[in-house]
């Protein structure tokens, strides 16, 4: 029998949903601050009967576009 070479497996990034501890501890931002995103709509996120969930890919999108770019 031939052996084969390994079939490269494509990566598949799970999105993951961050409570606001782990968003805020990620990030570096106080809860404070992401309530009031939260009430403006600013930032995106779910709700989990009552408790806030962000979707982690969803987030990072959010973050690099408010990142300032230098030309």
């Amino acid at each position: 029998a031939m052996l084969r070479a390994p079939v490269p497996v494509e990566k598949v990034e799970v999105d993951t949903y961050l409570t606001l501890k782990e968003l805020c501890a990620e990030y570096k931002v106080k809860e404070g601050t992401v309530y009031q995103w939260v009430h403006k709509s600013e930032i995106p996120y779910s709700k989990c009967g009552h408790l806030l969930r962000f979707n982690s890919s969803e987030v990072r999108k959010y973050f690099d576009s408010k990142r300032h770019k230098n030309n």
